[in-house]
């Protein structure tokens, strides 16, 4: 077992509707790896998270499992909180048995204002349709270094301490403005005109309002399939301004049909009627117009969804045959991509690029190649004309990346639009930057070079 690793406590919560038929649970610990165990009659629901904000409601998802063994590895989670609480429940959302696991002594968060500013924390102000966060006013974070402000989570009504309990130089209007810098080298491409210019992408996402400053007049079309009385999240806005947002975006000059689903309800058929829209409308495109990549920052063919995930697989292979790809945040597959984040003060230096989570969790695979996610800006607005603002994000997840590697091959597919979606990914990892571990990293400027070599 590596040195560090504690277990905390156990302890069991929640009585939700009749005795639970889970008995028997058990964990152990080897290294960064957690088993669970336990008896009963399957199917069996296990929920990983940061905090024990675990409930039926709140858009708090689980996986469906029939076997009476669970195996999660700490060491490949995005957690910045350094603890995981384990839920193991029935069918009949029973009682609920929680496991607080602390990681390695080594990875222990940084603190500042005597332990109530943690590295990761959202301090993000004036939220009108989510939670109050942290109110860090009063902190004195005078003798805090940048790499811990970079690592927060904040807007434009976040309230600071006063200018002399801040950091030397920390400005967080500059740092939010370094975020929205797609870095990589990709404003240079843009500055030839390469912007993905007469090429269409498409998002399955959250739904959001239509007129932010990053893409209004940028979206084609949009299709709401039951999201209802939601007309706007965190996440729509976020993913559309890093694909095609005007100051943000890695191909500002593509065209975007968006599609809102409510991806809180963990039903991948809503997935599977958008994607199906997408086709349907993309049949009537003529050829120069067509509809050449779906993102999607989820993962609809299996976890955290737990309905209808084969009308997912079935509606990506039609995709598949029509012409339109689709990336998400699947998987295990040839293709993927992983996470990363560039150096802010030197964003265009691939050397400087680091793989994994500004976490300490350096995950990566041979099978995938690693774009900027942590430590960028992205739109929001939670009331129509009346709350344009900003996100900054110290530490983003995959869902970040999707759209900047599909905003890369807008960009591939501009200079050369006859390539297929197998020859322009594989000319995108032909192009990756090579670390000294072997990993891949996105180089769009290789990549596009490679892709005029075919003209």
């Amino acid at each position: 077992m590596k040195k560090g690793v504690v277990i905390l406590f156990l302890t069991f919560l929640m009585m939700v509707q009749s005795v639970s038929a889970i008995s028997n649970v058990q964990h152990s610990v080897d290294g960064d790896k957690v088993t669970l165990t336990y008896q009963g009659n399957p199917p069996f629901w296990i929920n990983i998270r940061g905090d024990t904000s675990i409930g039926q409601s709140g858009g708090y998802l689980w996986a469906k499992t029939n076997s009476n063994t669970f195996t999660y590895d700490m060491g490949f989670a995005i957690n910045p909180s350094k603890k995981f609480y384990y839920g193991v429940k029935d069918n009949n959302w029973g009682e609920i048995y929680y496991f607080e696991i602390g990681l390695p002594e080594d990875n222990v968060l940084k603190e500042a204002c005597n332990g109530y500013l943690k590295e990761f924390d959202d301090i993000r102000g004036n939220l009108k349709h989510l939670p109050t966060f942290k109110d860090i006013s009063q902190c004195d974070l005078s003798n805090v270094d940048s790499n811990f402000m970079n690592t927060l989570i904040f807007n434009e009504e976040t309230v600071w301490p006063n200018s002399n309990k801040l950091p030397i130089n920390f400005n967080p209007t500059e740092l939010a403005n370094k975020g929205m810098n797609p870095g990589m080298g990709i404003k240079d491409l843009h500055e030839q005109g390469i912007t993905g210019q007469g090429v269409n992408v498409a998002i399955i996402d959250q739904p959001m309002f239509r007129d932010h400053p990053e893409y209004n007049g940028k979206i084609i079309e949009y299709y709401d399939i039951g999201c209802e009385n939601c007309d706007t999240s965190m996440h729509g806005p976020a993913v559309a301004s890093l694909l095609v947002g005007k100051n943000i975006g890695v191909a500002p000059g593509a065209g975007l049909y968006f599609a809102g689903v409510p991806s809180w309800l963990a039903n991948s058929a809503y997935y599977a009627n958008a994607l199906n829209w997408i086709i349907e409308t993309n049949e009537a495109l003529p050829t120069s117009e067509k509809i050449k990549v779906v993102s999607v920052s989820a993962n609809p063919s299996g976890h955290p969804f737990t309905k209808n995930t084969n009308m997912w697989t079935e509606s990506v292979a039609l995709a598949k045959r029509e012409g339109i790809h689709v990336i998400d945040v699947s998987g295990g597959k040839e293709g993927d991509i992983c996470a990363g984040w560039y150096d802010l003060n030197n964003p265009n230096n691939l050397k400087t690029f680091s793989l994994g989570f500004p976490d300490g969790n350096p995950w990566s695979d041979p099978k995938c190649i690693h774009v900027p996610n942590s430590q960028r800006t992205t739109a929001r607005e939670y009331d129509e004309r009346s709350n344009f603002g900003y996100n900054y994000w110290g530490q983003g997840g995959l869902s970040w990346g999707i759209p900047y590697a599909s905003g890369v091959l807008a960009l591939g597919w501009q200079v050369n639009p006859d390539l297929s979606y197998e020859e322009i990914m594989n000319l995108l990892f032909a192009s990756a930057h090579i670390t000294n571990n072997g990993a891949k990293v996105i180089n769009p400027k290789e990549f596009i070079n490679l892709v005029k070599a075919t003209i």
